[in-house]
């Protein structure tokens, strides 16, 4: 069973319901920017990860295990009475919605994911944790200034609008550190999909921002591993939903007018 977590579904519609997944040390509001386009067609869903926003901040450790998580975003959906939802997810979170796709592919219509270099890798858990043998203990410390020392946290954001900057900077800082190396230990460890993303049966859309090197090798071998993928590359880093948000908002709505048949919002 999964943990509980926090979400903002908008009001009910007719709209088809899009559910966004944020990535480590963000929340919800990772999609404000967002939302203005979005809402023109989707009934949006925002969930906060466990230990971030308003999600309860120490779920047990067997709580964290990615399949776990996916069981958790699952029962959003039954508490909200849809049949369906369409997916998109941001770094962590696309690992968890690309694997709810892969378990779940009649309740998912379509997905779509941004840089997420260790979900769609086929790194072991150890080969996982060992990028994080200095972070781990740090964290563990309980040092005043542990998060904020790691390289996604928002006040490194250097070219995001200030307010929202800001307001995520915010976020992170009233997160607990222990929660946050719980989550790397017991669900990022285990996050890496590989080549188990060749048996994805939704169509999807990799929104790639170009400026993050390390994404970059991966990005292109993709389309042979998962051959209903289509991939957009836009100007921007690991967030590009904030990056390019114009960019970002435009290829969502373009993909979802060719999959769900309603005119492109996106002109």
């Amino acid at each position: 069973m999964g943990p509980q977590l926090h979400f903002d579904a908008d009001a009910p519609s007719r709209k088809p319901a899009l559910l966004l997944v944020h990535g480590l040390l963000s929340s919800r509001n990772h999609w404000l920017p967002n939302l203005p386009a979005l809402r023109r067609v989707f009934r949006t869903v925002r969930v906060d990860l466990p230990g971030h926003g308003l999600s309860p901040p120490r779920p047990s450790p067997d709580q964290l295990h990615p399949d776990h998580l996916v069981q958790a975003l699952d029962s959003i959906r039954q508490r909200l009475g849809l049949t369906n939802w369409a997916l998109c997810g941001q770094s962590f979170g696309a690992g968890l919605t690309l694997r709810y796709a892969l378990q779940w592919p009649e309740r998912v219509p379509f997905h779509i994911f941004t840089n997420a270099t260790v979900a769609v890798s086929d790194m072991s858990p150890a080969q996982v944790l060992s990028r994080w043998t200095t972070r781990l203990p740090r964290l563990k410390s309980g040092q005043p200034d542990a998060l904020l020392q790691e390289p996604v946290h928002p006040s490194h954001a250097r070219f995001w609008p200030a307010k929202l900057r800001d307001r995520l900077a915010q976020d992170a800082a009233d997160m607990d550190p222990l929660a946050y190396a719980a989550l790397i230990e017991h669900g990022l460890a285990h996050l890496p999909l590989g080549r188990t993303l060749a048996h994805l049966r939704p169509p999807g859309l990799l929104v790639n921002g170009q400026h993050e090197r390390r994404f970059q090798p991966l990005r292109a071998t993709l389309p042979a591993v998962m051959p209903r993928l289509h991939i957009v590359d836009l100007t921007g880093g690991h967030s590009i939903n904030i990056d390019n948000a114009a960019g970002f908002d435009a290829a969502v709505l373009k993909f979802a007018s060719e999959h769900l048949g309603f005119p492109d919002e996106s002109q």
